[in-house]
């Protein structure tokens, strides 16, 4: 078995034991909200607090680190997390939308792909998250 198969199947295992820790809870009744861009409105389907998943809502974009919001080269100007997926806006107004599965602990919330690839937010508080790496995206809760 190669390695990429090894890091597959741990990154299951690790999907499972998290999953199997929430307790099935994820799911929260989902409520829309509509935002309008130029001519056209876009609906999202946004749940409410989940207080099982934190990422939960909308997010909107805030700076890097500590520096101003107006340096948005690699963070998405937008998010929103759904109980299956997740919503980016991009710095040049293109969305794309992801299903995904959460891993969230105390601290952070493990965003896993379809792939088995993942990406980490830090909750700094109940409003506040920042990417994980070293240009850390910030964002603030919008809904």
């Amino acid at each position: 078995m190669g390695v990429n198969s090894w890091m597959a199947l741990a990154s299951v295992a690790a999907l499972s034991v998290g999953l199997a820790a929430c307790g099935g809870r994820q799911t929260a009744a989902a409520s829309q909200s509509a935002a309008a861009q130029g001519d056209s409105a876009q609906v999202a389907m946004v749940a409410p607090r989940d207080p099982n998943n934190p990422l939960i809502g909308q997010w909107r974009f805030t700076g890097i680190g500590n520096g101003p919001a107006s340096a948005t080269s690699a963070c998405s100007t937008d998010m929103t997390f759904t109980a299956t997926d997740w919503v980016q806006t991009h710095v040049d107004s293109a969305t794309t939308t992801d299903p995904v599965t959460y891993i969230p602990s105390a601290k952070m919330v493990y965003v896993v792909d379809a792939n088995a690839g993942h990406t980490t937010y830090i909750l700094v508080d109940q409003d506040h998250i920042a990417l994980d790496s070293f240009a850390p995206c910030t964002y603030a809760r919008v809904g």
